[in-house]
This record gives C-alpha cells, sequence and structure tokens, in this order.
C-alpha cells in the first residue's frame, strides 16, 4: 500500500537574522521548487488511468487481471518503500558515529584535554580467580556484542532442506531422466496443486539421485519440506510413475478394547469414528496387538493409524469410546523397523536393494526359501559379513541380539507359526535360568581391534576398585558405580594408565556427597576424543567418544535404592540433553525389578521401574544386557537383575556383543562386559634421544662389536666408508633412544571453559549465519563475535603468563627464559639485485644471500707471494688414535648436532670402539686425497644483522 501523506509544515514567520543566523537556518538555503515535475510511477499512471474512466453514476469498473497488476505494483512499491528506509538506516549507522565523535571533538577543543586516568593494579594481580569476569569499572574491559545471531531455530529456516523419495527398485529408468525435467515436472505438479504455505507457494529448487536409486527434492525451507512430506503420495506419482510414497501415519494405541469388536467390518469402524467425532476414512488401518490376538482374553489393545497427525493427538488425549465405554488412549511407537531380506535395521523390504540374507543359514537367499526350514527363527539376529560356515546356532547367540526386534513391530504382522508356538506348554522357568546362565557366563572373546567396555558396582571397596584399575587393561572404558573414594580428598583413585571422568556439576564436601558414577577411559585413547557431557551429578555422569569417524555417548548412572531419585533426573537429563540424532549407550545400576529383565520366579515390579522402562521406551532405548540373568545375589541368595545397559537405535549399531562375566573382580555384583563396533585408535610414536647416564649395557656391547668388525673392514673409496659408518651410528642411536607414544592433544592451561565456551557457541552460530545469509548485519556480527573471542583469548593468554611470572614452578623456568629471549632470526623479505629490482625466487635470492654474505668483492695484492713449483710434493704423517681421542674428548657434549643428527654424547658414549675405525677412516682420507661428499654438506642459516635500515638488501644479513 501506498505511504500516507505527510501534511505540509505549518508556515511561520521568519524573523530578522544576521547572517550567521542566516547560514543556520536550513529552510532559507533551500534551493526553489523545480518547475519540472519527475516521471510518474507506473502505479499512479495506473491509477490515474482507471479514475479517470468512471461512468455517469462515478463509479470505477475494473476487471480481474487489471486488479492484480495493480496489486503487483502496490508489493512492488512497498518493497521499494521498505529498501529505501533500510538504505537510510544504514546510512544514519554510518553518519550518527561520526557525528557524535565530531560532538566530542568540539567538546575536547572547549573544555581542554582530559587528565591522566589513575594506574590500576596489575593483570595478574587483577585477576586472582579461575574464571576471566571482569568488573565494569574496570579499564580495558572487553564488552560483549550487542548484536547476536538469531536462535538455532531461524538459522534452520535459512538452510535448504530435501524430501527423499523411494523409486521402484524393480525399474531403473528414473536415473537416466536429467534433473531439470524433475524440477521442471515437479514445480508443474505443485502448481496445478496449488501447494502453498502462509501465502507462498511451494517450490522445488533442485534434485540429486542418491546410490540407492532414491530421489531427493530439495526445497527452500522447513515449512515447505513439511508440506512435501506430508503430501507425498499426492505429487510423487504425478511427477514421475517410479517414484513410490505412502501417507504418514500416526498410531494410537487404544487398551481394553472388547475382543468382540469385529475391525473387519466396515460398519464398526463408521460407528467408531461417528462416536468419536472423526471419518472413517481418517484410518489408515486398524489392527490387534498380536500379543492380545493369541491370547484368550475377553479385551485387548487395538492399534488405530490416522492419516492426520492433529486428530491422532487429539484421540491420544482424549481416549475413544465404544458402546458406551471410555477406552484410555496412548500413542504408539513402533521400534525401528527391520528388513526381512537383508536382515538389517531401519528399513523395510520393499525398498531394499541389498543382497538377500538367510536368518537360519547366512546363506545368500531370503529366509523363507532356505533349504532347511524356517523353524525356530524367531528374530534376526545376524551381524554384518558372518559366513555360513561361522554361524553359531540360535540357541549359542548373544541374549543381546534377540531385543533388536520389538515384539509390538512383529504384533504388527501376524505368522501362522505363532499359534503353533502357542499350543505349546511353557517351558520349565528352571531350565530358562540354567540357560541363560550358561549363555551368559562364557566370556566372548574381546576384539584386540575394537573398543569395548566393563560395567561394575565397586560396592565402596578399595580392593575391587584397585583390583578393576590394575586387571582390565583390555578393556577401554570403565563405567563404575559407587567406586572407592578418598576419604582424605573425596576424589576417584588416580591411575598411570587411566583417566577419570566424573560430573564436574557436583563438588563433594563430605564423604556422604561422595561421587557414585565414573567413568575411566584408557590413555592411549587421545583426550582431544573425549569430552565430559553437561548435566552431570553425583550419581551420572557422562562422556563423548570421537573415534575412527564415529561419535558416541556414554552414561553411566547409579540408582540410590531407597529413593530412587536418579528416574526423574534422567527424565530431565533426555528432554535437555537427548537428541535421537546421537549414539547413546546407558549402563546403571538401577536397582530395580521388572518383569522385562526379572529372572525367572521374582515377580517383584517397583512403580519406578515401570517409570524408568516407559521413559526410556519413549526416547527409543531397548536392553542390550542379556535379560533375566542375576547379576546381584542378597545374603539369602536370592538373584536379582538390577544391572542393565541400554541403547538406542544408532547405539545398538555400534554394539557387537554384551554378556555378563564370570569374574566380578571381587564384587558383589557381576560385571558386564560390553564390545563395541568402534576401531580402536592406531598410536603413533616418535623418537627421542637416549638418556646418556642410563644406556642399556647389552645393546652397547653389541654396537662395539660391529664398530670392530667394521675397522677390520678395508675400504677404497672414503665416502662409502662415511656413509656406511653415519648410517649404522644414526641407526645405533635409535636403539639406544626411546619409542615414545605421541598425543596430539595439546595442553592449554589458559583456556577457560566457564568463559570461552559460551562465546564460542555464539561465535560459531553467527559464522553459520553468515554463511547462510550472506547480509552485511551477519557479516558485521561473525566479525564483532570473532573479534570478542580472539579478545578473551588474548586476555586469558596474558593472565595465564602474569600468573607463571609471579610463581614459576620448577620446571617452568626454562619455558619463562625461552619465551622472553627475543628472536635472532626473522623471516627474509623479498631482496633486491644489484639492478634494484625485487626478487622472489627462493634459488635467486639464495645466490644473493651467498654473494652478500660469504663473497668479499676487495682487490688482493699477490705480487709478494712466490709462485707454485710446477711439482709438489707434500707428505702428512698418519693420524694415531691418541689425536683421535683427543678430538673427541675436546667436543664439546651440548652442541648442537650435524644434518645427520648424530650426538657429540652418542661419540663419547662410543669413544673406545670407535677410535679404530675413526683412525682408519682419516688416514684413507690423507692416502687418497679425497674429502668425503657426505662431509661436503651443510646447513646455513640466515639470520638477520640488528639495526639495519633496509632488509632487501643481501648485505643485511
Amino acid at each position: 500500500m501506498l505511504p500516507a501523506l505527510r501534511p505540509p509544515n505549518p508556515s511561520r514567520d521568519a524573523p530578522a537574522t544576521g547572517d550567521s543566523d542566516t547560514m543556520d537556518d536550513l529552510e532559507v538555503r533551500l534551493p526553489p521548487r523545480p518547475i519540472t515535475q519527475p516521471p510518474a510511477s507506473s502505479l499512479h499512471i495506473c491509477l490515474a488511468k482507471a479514475l479517470g474512466k468512471r461512468d455517469a453514476n462515478g463509479s470505477v469498473l475494473l476487471d480481474a487481471k487489471y486488479v492484480d497488476l495493480l496489486l503487483e505494483l502496490l508489493a512492488n512499491n512497498e518493497r521499494m518503500i521498505h529498501w529505501l528506509e533500510a538504505t537510510i538506516d544504514q546510512l544514519n549507522a554510518k553518519v550518527n558515529p561520526l557525528v557524535e565523535r565530531m560532538a566530542e571533538f568540539e567538546k575536547l577543543l572547549k573544555t581542554g584535554l582530559k587528565p591522566a586516568p589513575a594506574p590500576g593494579k596489575s593483570f595478574a594481580s587483577a585477576n586472582l580467580t579461575n574464571s576471566f569476569h571482569a568488573s565494569s569499572t574496570r579499564p580495558g574491559i572487553v564488552h560483549a556484542p550487542t548484536t547476536r545471531p538469531p536462535p538455532k531455530q531461524v538459522l534452520a529456516l535459512l538452510k535448504p532442506k530435501r524430501v527423499i523419495t523411494h523409486s521402484n527398485p524393480a525399474n531403473t529408468t528414473l536415473k537416466d531422466i536429467p534433473s531439470a525435467v524433475l524440477v521442471q515436472k515437479a514445480n508443474e505438479t505443485l502448481l496445478g496443486l496449488e501447494a502453498q504455505v502462509d501465502g507462498e507457494y511451494v517450490a522445488v529448487r533442485g534434485v540429486s539421485k542418491l546410490p540407492s536409486g532414491d530421489v531427493s527434492f530439495y526445497t527452500k525451507n522447513k515449512a515447505h519440506q513439511k508440506w512435501l512430506m506430508d503430501n507425498k503420495h499426492v505429487w510423487s506419482k504425478v511427477v514421475h510413475p517410479d517414484l513410490e510414497a505412502t501417507p504418514g501415519t500416526y498410531s494410537v494405541m487404544a487398551h481394553g478394547v472388547p475382543k468382540s469388536f469385529d475391525i473387519g467390518r466396515p460398519t464398526n469402524l463408521a460407528l467408531l469414528a461417528s462416536k468419536n467425532n472423526f471419518q472413517a476414512t481418517d484410518l489408515a488401518w486398524v489392527r490387534w496387538m498380536v500379543s492380545d490376538e493369541t491370547l484368550t482374553k475377553k479385551a485387548g489393545s487395538l492399534v488405530l493409524a490416522f492419516t492426520n497427525k492433529d486428530l491422532a493427538y487429539r484421540v491420544e488425549k482424549s481416549g475413544i469410546f465404544l458402546n458406551y465405554d471410555y477406552h484410555r488412549t496412548e500413542q504408539f511407537k513402533p521400534w525401528p523397523p527391520q528388513c526381512f531380506k537383508c536382515l538389517r535395521m531401519g528399513h523395510f523390504g520393499k525398498w531394499c536393494r541389498e543382497p538377500a540374507r538367510c536368518a537360519k543359514c547366512a546363506g545368500t537367499h531370503t529366509t523363507n526359501e532356505c533349504p532347511k526350514g524356517i523353524g525356530g527363527v524367531k528374530s534376526m539376529p545376524l551381524q554384518e559379513g558372518m559366513a555360513r560356515e561361522e554361524t553359531p546356532p540360535l540357541s549359542m547367540i548373544d541374549t543381546t541380539f534377540e531385543t533388536l526386534v520389538h515384539p509390538p513391530y512383529h504384533s504388527l504382522v501376524h505368522s501362522p507359526s505363532q499359534s503353533s508356538l502357542s499350543s505349546n506348554p511353557l517351558p520349565d522357568p528352571t531350565s530358562i535360568l540354567r540357560q541363560d546362565l550358561a549363555s551368559a557366563s562364557t566370556h566372548p572373546r574381546l576384539d584386540p581391534n575394537s573398543l569395548s567396555l566393563i560395567q561394575l558396582n565397586c560396592h565402596v571397596q578399595k580392593s575391587v576398585t584397585l583390583s578393576l584399575l590394575n586387571s582390565a587393561l583390555s578393556f577401554d572404558f570403565l563405567l563404575l558405580q559407587e567406586p572407592w573414594i578418598n576419604s582424605i580428598n573425596l576424589c576417584p583413585p588416580q591411575h598411570q594408565a587411566w583417566r577419570v571422568f566424573a560430573a564436574y556439576e557436583h563438588s563433594p564436601t563430605c564423604w556422604n556427597e561422595r561421587h557414585k558414577a565414573v567413568i575411566y577411559v584408557r590413555c592411549s585413547i587421545p583426550s582431544k576424543a573425549i569430552r565430559l557431557l553437561e548435566g552431570g551429578s553425583q550419581n551420572m555422569v557422562g562422556v563423548e567418544v570421537t573415534q575412527t569417524g564415529k561419535v558416541f555417548r556414554l552414561l553411566n548412572i547409579y540408582n540410590p535404592p531407597s529413593s530412587f531419585s536418579l528416574v526423574d533426573e534422567l527424565k530431565s537429563w533426555l528432554t535437555t540433553f537427548y537428541s535421537l540424532q546421537q549414539a547413546v549407550v546407558i549402563s546403571m545400576d538401577a536397582n530395580l525389578h521388572h518383569g522385562h529383565w526379572n529372572p525367572p520366579g521374582t515377580r517383584k515390579t517397583e512403580p519406578e521401574a515401570r517409570t524408568l522402562l516407559s521413559t526410556l521406551s519413549l526416547s527409543g532405548f531397548w536392553m542390550v544386557s542379556p535379560k533375566h540373568v542375576p547379576m546381584f545375589y542378597s545374603s539369602k541368595g536370592r538373584g536379582s537383575t538390577i544391572d542393565l545397559v541400554w541403547a538406542n537405535f544408532l547405539g545398538s549399531k555400534l554394539v557387537r556383543s554384551a554378556s555378563v562375566s564370570c569374574d566380578n573382580f571381587g564384587s558383589d555384583h557381576q560385571a558386564i562386559l560390553v564390545q563395541l563396533l568402534v576401531d580402536k585408535p592406531i598410536p603413533t610414536y616418535h623418537w627421542r634421544q637416549p638418556l646418556w647416564s642410563e644406556l642399556d649395557g647389552t645393546k652397547q656391547e653389541q654396537i662395539a662389536a660391529k664398530l670392530r668388525t667394521m675397522a677390520a673392514e678395508t675400504h677404497t673409496d672414503s665416502t662409502v666408508q662415511v656413509e656406511q659408518l653415519t648410517s649404522f651410528l644414526i641407526h645405533a642411536q635409535r636403539e639406544l633412544g626411546r619409542r615414545v607414544q605421541s598425543n596430539q592433544a595439546k595442553a592449554k592451561p589458559w583456556w577457560c571453559r566457564r568463559t570461552l565456551d559460551p562465546v564460542l557457541r555464539e561465535r560459531n552460530r553467527a559464522r553459520r549465519w553468515m554463511l547462510l545469509a550472506k547480509s552485511q548485519e551477519a557479516f558485521e556480527c561473525y566479525r564483532q563475535w570473532n573479534d570478542y573471542f580472539l579478545s578473551l583469548v588474548d586476555s586469558l593468554k596474558r593472565r595465564s603468563w602474569r600468573r607463571l611470572l609471579e610463581d614459576p614452578a620448577a620446571g617452568d623456568l626454562y619455558r619463562v627464559l625461552r619465551f622472553s629471549l627475543k628472536s635472532a632470526g626473522g623471516e627474509v623479505l623479498p631482496l633486491k639485485d644489484p639492478g634494484g629490482t625485487i626478487v622472489h625466487n627462493k634459488h635467486k635470492q639464495a645466490e644473493l644471500l651467498f654473494k652478500g654474505t660469504s663473497v668479499t668483492n676487495v682487490a688482493i695484492d699477490l705480487s709478494d707471494v712466490p709462485a707454485d713449483l710446477l711439482v709438489q710434493f707434500v707428505s702428512y704423517p698418519p693420524v694415531s688414535t691418541k689425536e683421535v681421542a683427543a678430538a673427541i674428548r675436546r667436543i664439546s657434549p651440548k652442541k648442537a648436532p650435524g644434518i645427520d643428527g648424530l650426538a657429540n654424547k652418542l661419540l663419547k658414549s662410543l669413544y673406545e670402539p670407535l677410535l679404530d675405525t675413526l683412525t682408519n677412516l682419516y688416514n684413507n682420507i690423507l692416502l687418497q686425497s679425497s674429502f668425503p661428499a657426505p662431509w661436503k654438506i651443510a646447513v646455513t642459516t640466515i639470520i638477520r644483522k640488528h639495526g639495519k635500515p633496509d632488509y632487501t638488501n643481501p648485505s643485511a644479513y
């Protein structure tokens, strides 16, 4: 719409003023109004033309196209006005600081210079805490930027979203169609469907074809993506016949529905819909739970699949009415699908393009075509890459993998074999317990190349805790509940092979407040690969591990047996810090009983156990530790399954096996061993010089014997003799040295997580905004936050340096001296040749430096030097071993080695065996009058001469 016209300025009489006042009055200096009017806009022309054609009664008739044109011109005019306003704001933002600085400058000229501020405290004395929190009154304070980047929700709208649509595996014609054709066809289809979100038409911006054969459609933002996902079954077939899509369903489970209700009759479904205010067409399907269908009960659970999400949510909250009876409802979450063709998790067999795998014999055929039959197959426990002859019998497979297929998922598919199985009598609970104990007590052979962990409750016993730290060196993670704690410093025990992690949010002040859940990580895993998670407490701690391209989280929990307070705390942690996109493994001493994991004969169930199972199930977790296996025995000999290991879908894909060990390290609990499908880090090593005062005597004797053998050999070429001796001494120095494992993680004592981590998150979010929006405001926001982060880093470094100077430790004096001395070197600037031309080529620069540092262009008078004789014989006396011994004694032991890296201390350590070898070598050089080629190589270091005015001159080095 057009902006409102501004009313004219009120007329006023200009008083009689002087010349100075006239110059200050802007209205007096305005030029006269121009006679020529500016050209009218297209909107004014169209309005004038439309209003000029009136009927006799003064009305104006406009057709639909003309109205659309006027609306489009109005929108264009509004955008132009907004652009002008933004331009004025930008100009004001640039001019206002200049005006303020000019005003300050004028004020300074009138009032004079400001007095010098009083000197403040030193930086080191003013910062005595571990975090950087400056007061607002301190001079030189670093202020945080006022402009903040948008939140994550706004940034997510700026990123293009995609919708993946399956394609028919039987047809491969879709891959030959160009992407431009698919984009054009999709946009035409969406335009025909009048697909709009908030008045904006939904459009496809690009298409990519995945290696699996599926097609990914890219759209503008998340709102358009949601529309495409909800209506994928409507537009996909119109775009191409090979695209497959079914409408999304939202399942609700109704409890206590009479079994007399026949879901096969459409009239019953119509009656159910009419009694609950929805249409029968809103139901995609209705099915009984198989576990309820096979049992002879009068009522069961019914699963209703709706096509409308809002309707499903309403039914979930309100319940349903059937035959004047009320039935409670809840959301039904099926577990991740498992393919009946390749046996993998995460997709259905309808879209599977992988080769078939048999669940019975692991052959390359489907399970229903197995020549051995499918008797006894209840789940798909096979791992990837398992050969047919290596497949163990089904009864020997670890019980962990039986939980990968959730019973409700199988309940949606009726199997004829289930009715026959239900008719068989239930086995004896004692035999079940015997089989579970036999399968759980067998210690699986741990893969030395994969990560593994062990969970155990130490029951606050020092012997158990130290036994684990000293004996469980084949594991990479120790998840301990109730470990022994040092009563003096209230800290878990330290060990040179382990790093200990406890919740930093909890600081114990007495024995009762000690940490009851800790995680030990092997030192072979780099410290940079471990991050302590937020939200920990006295009874909960978690770490995030990044290893070989995989990221997973380990959570260790101890649930107090009296209060069971960790159930609510875990629920809060999952709500705040958990995401389904993260692989999570939870290890806990739950101290709870439930029929889902109780051993046979135990019927005890706490209400908190139901809450725990419901909370973890709704978050996508299931048990990966063996069920129904006693892990703790009371004083009366009664077994309980209270130590549990859970994993979500991504976490279960990283779990190879989980079993109960027969070795409990002296604890009253049984240990749970978990093998992960994550490779161990490959250690890297670097060589360090040997400790010359503690050399290995055996190695010294072997080196001396080899040197004596080399001294007895005769050589005609001194160069070959030098090369052999040098290579042998280099090898000997490495044998005497130490191989140390490298750790790429550098310690930063000045880093303050409390100060820098929030700023770093804001800086990274500003960077994402800059990359997505590419606007001037986003660029300025990132610049401010990046400068603020760098200034904080500089301040923290200075504070750490001042503290080091105030109270240095014993080993810090060398660091202080090293960093306080000025560097004598410096980079070589581009040099000038004798003609004054700048030279950038390194070879030419080296030639100029050689001439400038090693060549002297001075005339030498050789008139008083006698001429050389034509024939001159020089006789050198042979070099003796005493001369070589004296030369070795004179060399400085701390002098830097040459280009070969041989330390002078090595020559002094091998003093006696080297005498004969070096004596023969020097005499051979004098006899042949040839200097060895390896000794003609030198390393020249170019150093700036101090105080030179021009460092482009080669003579200044």
